[in-house]
């Protein structure tokens, strides 16, 4: 399901004039990097009350501790689950990689909703 700003924005017409189908595991992919690529400002509740969106700055947590990058992982389950309830039953782990300027990557897991296949995405930090 689509949310209205969604809808609203990137809506587009096929050459018969219906509109593009909507791939939520796109739209969700889409949802947890904006969460990973906006940085976190304001108190705990938010700014003004809002409900909190963003992340700590990546560039503070080192990319080869991994208890830091834990943290970093909780905190984003976190966000997850306040900004994106099509993903439920969220798991936010780290895969070992073979480069070693960033050896690990973080692999979110959850069943998506309204099909309640399980889906995994594979998150790079940005630097």
């Amino acid at each position: 399901m689509p949310y209205l700003l969604e809808r609203l924005a990137n809506r587009r017409k096929l050459p018969d004039g219906r509109d593009e189908p909507f791939d939520v595991v796109l739209a969700v992919a889409a949802q947890i990097q904006r969460i990973v690529s906006a940085h976190a400002c304001g108190d705990k509740a938010g700014v003004l009350g809002a409900t909190p969106f963003g992340m700590p700055y990546v560039v503070d947590v080192s990319a080869t501790n991994v208890d830091q990058i834990q943290r970093y992982a909780d905190a984003l389950k976190n966000m997850i689950h306040l900004n994106e309830p099509r993903l439920t039953k969220v798991t936010v782990g780290m895969e070992k990689r073979s480069d070693p300027l960033t050896p690990y990557q973080l692999l979110v897991t959850g069943v998506l909703e309204p099909d309640g296949q399980e889906h995994t995405f594979h998150l790079a930090i940005p630097r």
